[in-house]
């Protein structure tokens, strides 16, 4: 299941790991939770927390070359978030790993 299916989600920040560059960021619709982990982490813009979320990830576009660099963009337009990192995995938001 990728994120087209938390298209509407509540879209939370949860949390920064400065030493790994890992962000993690919790979508809730109908009251199930998925864990989306952003590394290497690079640059952000946006609101900590949002409702009816609608993320993509895609690829992020060298200005200088006009090519395909090494990172993603995870965004929501309409929301004015955009993460720039180097990977994005959807897990299982377990709370009782949540703090790991």
């Amino acid at each position: 299941m990728g994120l087209e299916a938390w298209v509407g989600a509540n879209a939370s920040i949860y949390k920064y790991d400065t030493a790994h560059r890992k962000l993690r960021l919790i979508l809730t619709l109908d009251g199930e939770q998925i864990q989306v982990i952003c590394v290497g982490c690079t640059r952000i813009s946006g609101p900590f927390s949002w409702e009816k979320s609608h993320l993509l990830v895609s690829p992020r576009i060298s200005a200088e070359n006009a090519s395909v660099s090494d990172s993603v963009i995870l965004s929501d337009t309409l929301a004015g978030f955009s993460l720039e990192c180097s990977d994005v995995v959807l897990t299982p938001a377990n709370p009782y790993y949540l703090d790991e």
